[in-house]
């Protein structure tokens, strides 16, 4: 009992009318207390840390006394606190997070609360060593986690499109039990970035697969994922030599997507999807390109360009690849470098007197001209087998 009738009645109108649970935030020791009517004079309290764990719990027997008159009693002998230095929390939220605390820890939640509330459609966080990567799709979201060399481990769909981050983040911390390591959100580039390096890793003769295995989805691929088309493609591949009867004279060995959609900001609305076909065998290259391409192949809507390589006559996946990306760094090099030689002729005309800034600025775009002559004969596009494709073949 308390010895200070007025001070417990000070207590239950504080705690207000509630009637069968009460929670409590309290402000001096970083602490919850909650209690509930169990009925028949029995009630169940729970003490919980800052994280929301249960650090200790009871049980007070007490008939004809309401539950404040209980929560005050409590919390005086437990704690030896009186009910004014708590504040009274929602029930129904203070639950939920004890609920979530048990596989989404409440430090980790904090770490990732501004991520949650991003409002992003791509978003990742490093958990431990591993990763994991989340996509708003149509039909709701996917995530996909890594290991620390960034290759796929697992991953699931929810199919819940109006479900906000935060639920789909504590979804993953349920369903991944992962909730007992650390964590903290991670730009996504770093995923774009860490998933294609890993790829190069399973170029190679001796670690060569079918796919390269990138399972994010890509906007710039319609909303599919390299593996997606790469698999396809295959598949492709394999019914026509099967319809061609020279199924058993070649051996398909990988495909990978590459070209202008694999860069951002170089492939335009109607580029094609261009896919490079590693194969072994018999099969002339320009055949197997015309076998391919008898019926004109679209995925998402767009047009795919297969560009069968034979691992005989043009050589390995991994070397050419390699020529691939060159050139494609020679192509965004190009696009960075033109605003600025822009920038610069507006600039010489700028200063230009009695026709000099005209001179100076052909004699510059002569200049120009053969320094990208010079490079182009020493890099070199990467050839691709064959040019008797309708339409020009772009990277």
């Amino acid at each position: 009992m308390l010895e200070n009738k007025s001070e417990q009645k000070q207590d239950e109108s504080y705690l207000g009318a509630h009637e069968a649970e009460i929670a409590l935030k309290m402000k001096n020791t970083a602490g919850y207390f909650f209690i509930q009517d169990s009925s028949n004079g029995r009630f169940d309290y729970a003490f919980y840390d800052d994280a929301f764990k249960e650090i200790d719990a009871g049980i007070y027997e007490a008939s004809n006394r309401t539950i404040q008159e209980v929560a005050a009693q409590v919390l005086l002998e437990v704690k030896g606190l009186p009910v004014s230095v708590c504040e009274v929390i929602d029930c129904a939220e203070f639950l939920e997070t004890v609920d979530r605390a048990e596989y989404f820890p409440q430090k980790t939640y904090e770490a990732l609360k501004e991520l949650m509330e991003s409002g992003k459609d791509e978003v990742a966080f490093q958990c431990g060593y591993g990763y994991y990567a989340i996509q708003k799709t149509s039909e709701g979201y996917d995530y996909i986690a890594y290991d620390d060399q960034w290759q796929e481990i697992g991953g699931n769909s929810y199919e819940e499109p109006d479900a906000s981050l935060e639920e789909v983040i504590s979804w993953i911390f349920q369903d991944e039990r992962c909730g007992s390591l650390e964590c903290k959100p991670l730009d996504y580039r770093e995923v774009v970035r860490g998933t294609i390096q890993s790829a190069k890793m399973r170029l190679s003769e001796e670690n060569l697969t079918p796919t390269s295995e990138i399972g994010r989805r890509e906007k710039a691929l319609g909303g599919l994922s390299r593996h997606d088309i790469e698999r396809t493609v295959l598949h492709i591949a394999s019914l026509a030599l099967e319809d061609s009867g020279v199924d058993q004279d070649v051996k398909l060995l990988a495909a990978r997507v590459y070209g202008s959609r694999t860069r951002e900001g170089l492939y335009r609305d109607n580029s094609d999807i261009d896919v490079v076909l590693s194969y072994s065998g018999d099969l002339r290259e320009d055949d197997f390109f015309n076998i391919l391409h008898e019926h004109s192949i679209t995925i998402a809507g767009m047009t795919v360009d297969i560009n069968p390589i034979s691992r005989e006559k043009t050589g390995t996946l991994e070397a050419y690849m390699e020529r691939a990306e060159t050139y494609l760094d020679q192509r965004e090099n190009n696009k960075l470098l033109i605003p600025h030689q822009q920038d610069r002729d507006k600039s010489t005309k700028k200063s230009a007197h009695k026709g000099v800034g005209e001179r100076q600025s052909v004699l510059q775009a002569l200049r120009s001209r053969q320094a990208k002559q010079k490079a182009q004969e020493k890099s070199g596009e990467p050839k691709k087998a064959h040019t008797h494709k309708k339409g020009e073949q772009e990277l």
